[in-house]
């Protein structure tokens, strides 16, 4: 039996950077407890022709998705409020240079640039505060080293 290489998601963070030069300093966003990189695909563009056997397709542009985060939200934390976290990324269209961090064990980093698509906030009476945040990427996302 082969033992299995999946690795848990513990240690895992979403990091946004300030925009400083020369040296960006990135900060996480805090309480996120969960993130989910979806919709990563590529346009597909039909090339069939009259002495196609079937339909022939090649890749177009590839879309980069979006990134969703669920946190405990809490517009008193500087990542969340109006002032200087995702709500004011919301309102201001600020494109924001991110990392999703994997956990230490992985070694990976995701980074790109996306601004804040939808910040959604609910609460019920016997439960906590949540939110469900939504980073729209755009252009190329790259893989790195986490340093």
């Amino acid at each position: 039996m082969v033992a299995t290489q999946g690795v848990i998601a513990k240690g895992m963070s979403f990091k946004v950077g300030d925009g400083g030069t020369p040296t960006e300093v990135f900060t996480a966003i805090a309480d996120v407890t969960s993130i989910k990189i979806s919709g990563r695909q590529a346009d597909e563009i039909e090339f069939t022709h009259l002495l196609s056997d079937m339909k022939e397709f090649k890749p177009g542009f590839v879309d980069p998705g979006s990134i969703a985060l669920s946190l405990q939200f809490n517009p008193a934390i500087a990542t969340h409020d109006s002032a200087t976290g995702v709500e004011s990324w919301l309102a201001s269209g600020a494109m924001k240079n991110f990392k999703v961090v994997f956990p230490s064990t992985v070694g990976k980093t995701l980074s790109g640039v996306g601004f804040v698509k939808s910040n959604e906030i609910s609460g019920e009476a016997s439960g906590k505060i949540t939110g469900e945040c939504t980073f729209r990427l755009s252009g190329l996302t790259t893989w790195g080293d986490s340093a």
